[in-house]
């Protein structure tokens, strides 16, 4: 298993953004518009590949400032659920943040459902829940001068 850097526009990103329409949109019936998907032409995608290239999973960055990054849009194939590829991802893309990009913070916009996973990952619940696309999140943040893995 291995994490990539996706360049946005590419055959790669195409396939990135068919997994997340799956996993995160189809399920809140929303759909990706132009203006979207073209919001996201600076931002950082990963895509999780097994060894022989299949995608598993995908996350993005946002980058904020020089040092902040703000995490979206992870998701897992669902054949793939609960094998460990988020954290591998996860751990993988902070990894690469930090020594690329020089990242210091990574914030995010949890689900309430995935919250045991980010806590799992040492990421902070901040403040109370609340709802984004209709559903219940919470803010969280790690920072990975803190973080010893």
């Amino acid at each position: 298993m291995y994490c990539a850097l996706i360049d946005f526009a590419t055959p790669a990103y195409d396939e990135i953004l068919a997994l997340r329409n799956t996993v995160l949109r189809k399920p809140l019936n929303l759909e990706f518009l132009f203006t979207d998907i073209r919001q996201e032409w600076e931002d950082l995608h990963f895509g999780c590949y097994s060894d022989r290239d299949v995608l598993l999973g995908t996350c993005s960055y946002v980058p904020k400032d020089d040092f902040s990054f703000k995490m979206r849009q992870v998701c897992v194939h669902p054949d793939c659920s609960g094998l460990g590829i988020g954290s591998y991802m996860v751990k993988g893309s902070e990894q690469e943040l930090k020594s690329r990009f020089h990242a210091r913070r990574i914030f995010l916009h949890a689900r309430a459902e995935s919250l045991p996973f980010y806590l799992r990952m040492s990421y902070i619940r901040e403040g109370e829940k609340f709802a984004e696309v209709g559903i219940p999140h919470y803010f969280m943040f790690k920072n990975l001068s803190d973080d010893k893995s």
